[in-house]
This record gives C-alpha cells, structure tokens and sequence, in this order.
C-alpha cells in the first residue's frame, strides 16, 4: 500500500505540471515561457549547408529551407496505439530547466491472464515500476506495482494519470500539429519555422539523423498576446521519424517552461 501511494503521489505531481502547460489543450494557441538550454545530450555534427537564421529570416508563415520527409511519421496518442507502435521509449520530463522525473515504457511480451491474451507493459517513474497486463481492447486486466499485485479498483485510478505521462512527449506533437507544421505545404500564416542544424547521433542503441528546429509561433496562428518560440529535435532513424526533444525558449503569458528528452525509443 505504501509503494501505491508513493506511486500515485509521484505521477499526480506529474499530471498537476502537464496540465498547467495545457496538454489537455488542442491546436497550438497554448500560452507558455521558458528559457534555452545548452544542448548536451550527444554530439551533433553541424550541417554545413542550414543557413544561419539571420541569413533566411521570413514573414511569418514561410518556411526558409528544405524540410525533411515524414513518410513514416510516429506519434501514438493513445495506449494501444503506442503498444503497437513501440516496445521501448524512455524520456525525462523537465521544468525551468530542472528534471521531474524519468518516464521508462518497456513491452515486456505477451501473457495469457484468465484465459485472455495480453500485452505486459511496464512503466516507471520515480523509481518505482508499475505493470500492465491489458487485452486487445485495452482493458486493464492485472495490474502490479513494484512487484506486488493491487486490485482493479486500485489500478483504474493510476492507469489515466500513468498512461498521460507516458504519452506526454506524443500528445504534444498532435496538440501543436508538429507534423503538419513541419510540412512545407501545411504551414500556416504565423507559423515561422527554421532549420538550425541537421547531423547523426545515436539515440539509445539506433543511429539517426537529428534535425533541429527553431519555430515561432504569433498571430493569427494564435490569439493576440499569446504565442513565442520553440526549438524541436526531430529525429530520422530511417524506417520513422518522431521528436526526440522540445524545449520553449520563449513565450508571452505565464511563467511556464516544459521539456522534454527522449533518450532511447525501440520500434516494435
């Protein structure tokens, strides 16, 4: 019992972070600020031919440079989805520069429980690990936590808060329509975006290449007085393509900052 309210303490201050930036929110008009970090996650091999910002400034809406293909774009917003997507992924969630917590998804295999077959999933956050076994229709049908089993009731408190951080960095992409901003065809009048850098890196035990990305956000893509700008790190690993980091270097209304860092991500 104690290890379960742990747990629900640690994934409810979580939630409690999320929504006060608005990840419950849609369309990209969420109010935010924040401050830029060095970027020290793994060496990054400069791509000599990304113009310098200065050199390809634009009104708003345009995009300066070539973009990148997204043929294979993935972004699961709901659990089953993300089982079918990937069997492992791994980020750290930060506030004003400070990390909150660590967020490890592993699918751990197929299970029969009650004569059912199932997806096993683990998930911990805050060194603690919480388990899932739940059917192809999504229902929770054994739940654990370090190890020791807790009932349904129990379980169906846990599960949405769970579920929200470890869909976290997705949820962001479909709210901000990352896809579609990063589609030379779908960039709206506001939407200002730019490449700062493009080179390899590895990313947990697969090779990518990370392209980094300065997009501001004004009117009218947003109301009057809201809007900033953000830096996105997305990575191309060949057989898909997904954000592997998101941090906002600036933005008008609250005292906001967010980020996070993907670290490892294992397509299933």
């Amino acid at each position: 019992m104690k290890r379960t309210i742990l747990l629900l303490t640690a994934v409810l201050t979580l939630v409690m972070i999320l929504l006060a930036v608005g990840c419950g929110d849609t369309g990209v008009s969420e109010d935010v600020n924040g401050q830029q970090e060095e970027q020290t996650e793994a060496e990054v091999i400069p791509d000599e031919t990304a113009p310098d910002k200065d050199e390809t400034a634009g009104e708003p809406g345009t995009v300066e440079d070539e973009l990148i293909a997204l043929d294979e774009w993935k972004a699961p917003l709901t659990l089953q989805e993300l089982v079918a997507t990937f069997s492992e992924i791994r980020h750290t969630v930060l506030q004003n520069g400070v990390a909150v917590a660590e967020v490890h998804y592993l699918l751990e295999g197929s299970e029969t429980v009650d004569g059912v077959q199932t997806d096993k999933i683990s998930t911990t956050i805050t060194d603690e690990t919480f388990t899932v076994w739940i059917d192809g229709g999504g229902e929770i049908r054994k739940t654990e936590i370090g190890g020791e089993e807790i009932s349904l009731q129990m379980a169906s408190m846990l599960a949405e808060p769970i579920l929200m951080n470890i869909l976290m960095p997705f949820q962001l992409m479909g709210e901000w329509q990352v896809r579609d901003i990063l589609a030379v065809s779908q960039t709206e009048p506001g939407v200002t975006i730019h490449r700062v850098s493009s080179g390899q890196e590895k990313i947990g035990d697969l090779n990518a290449t990370v392209h980094t990305f300065d997009v501001e956000v004004e009117p009218p893509a947003v109301p009057a007085g809201q809007g900033g700008r953000m830096q996105w790190r997305v990575a191309d690993f060949g057989s898909f393509q997904t954000i592997i980091g998101w941090e906002v270097l600036e933005g008008a209304g609250e005292d906001m900052n967010i980020e996070f860092r993907i670290d490892k991500v294992v397509l299933r």
